[in-house]
């Protein structure tokens, strides 16, 4: 863009300058990073001088700008931005290709369109680099492969950033209904407690606060839910969607299967319950052996009383001399 300023008014100590935000930034395979470069006119520039500033880029990155008067052509890997106003900060998001191995180093170079009358030159170019980093970042569904009508159980999803480089916590998770009968959709769980940060729709969930997984650090969101009666034998699958960066997703899921509740039988009113059986005390009726000895033990003892019994008779009538005991006067 052209500035127009009278002839005499150029001054000695006019000048332009550029420099990035972020002179250097480390970025996985297939994300991207914000760079912003700074472009500063101090003093009067020339009259009818072209004032904006270029810059390039190797492959392995695509570039995209706004926020300022920039055109990018991908054909050359070039971006020119005009900007007549000091300070002016377009925005660049560059995406590191997928392809790229990490360990590369990718530089731009950003170079101030020359004007006549620059005091100082020096400042007229500026770099950023993009080392390209490892991406190892995993999301984990875990849950009981089954739970029973009624029962409350636990689903946890786990982000975890084995990474050098922190990435964002958040993810959509969703629940797939299978097995769910001919007419399909009907609800077969219900929502006890989400983390504070999740949504409530049951058939899909967004979570996260904009934060981020440091590396080496994780971050565990717990779901609860409850099985509904009549969903036994039918089966969901609870997934999560993470995208530790913005071009980047990992995935993992799990499925639960219902199982029926545990019946718990109860007499009531009509219902026929089967005879319970006494447990037999230790002075219990004896055993065969021990009947047959016992009845021929009484047996005994009958003849022996009914002998005792003759005997005192005949002691009684006829005394201890085996007379017969003369009869009282009456």
């Amino acid at each position: 863009m052209a500035v127009q300023a009278p002839a005499a008014a150029q001054a000695a100590d006019f000048d332009t300058g550029l420099s990035f935000d972020t002179p250097a930034a480390q970025v996985p395979p297939g994300s991207w990073v914000l760079l912003t470069p700074s472009y500063v006119v101090t003093g009067t520039p020339p009259a009818g001088a072209d004032l904006g500033f270029s810059v390039t880029y190797p492959r392995g990155l695509a570039v995209e700008a706004s926020n300022g008067q920039c055109t990018v052509s991908a054909a050359t890997r070039t971006v020119h931005c005009t900007s007549p106003a000091e300070g002016a900060r377009p925005q660049m998001r560059v995406t590191v290709d997928r392809a790229m191995t990490p360990g590369q180093v990718l530089v731009l170079t950003a170079t101030v369109d020359p004007v006549p009358g620059d005091s100082d030159p020096g400042d007229d170019v500026a770099t950023a680099t993009v080392t390209v980093v490892p991406l190892e970042a995993h999301v984990d569904v875990t849950a009981p492969a089954t739970a029973r009508e009624g029962q409350v159980f636990t689903v946890v999803v786990r982000l975890r950033n084995d990474g050098d480089v922190p990435v964002g916590d958040d993810f959509r998770g969703s629940v797939t209904m299978s097995d769910s009968g001919p007419g399909g959709g009907e609800e077969l769980f219900r929502w006890v407690s989400l983390p504070p940060t999740c949504g409530t729709d049951p058939a899909s969930y967004q979570c996260g606060a904009g934060g981020t997984v440091p590396p080496g650090g994780s971050t565990t969101y717990s779901f609860r839910l409850e099985a509904l009666p009549g969903a036994a034998g039918k089966s969901f699958t609870m997934s999560a969607r993470w995208n530790p960066t913005a071009t980047t997703q990992v995935e993992d899921a799990v499925r639960v299967r219902i199982l029926p509740a545990v019946a718990v039988v109860r007499p009531g009113p009509g219902t026929r319950t089967s005879p319970v059986r006494p447990v037999a005390p230790a002075t219990a009726a004896p055993a065969a052996p021990e009947l047959a000895a016992t009845g021929a033990n009484d047996l005994l003892l009958s003849v022996l009383g009914l002998g005792l019994l003759g005997v005192g008779c005949l002691l009684r009538r006829f005394g201890p001399t085996g007379r017969r005991a003369p009869r009282p006067s009456r």
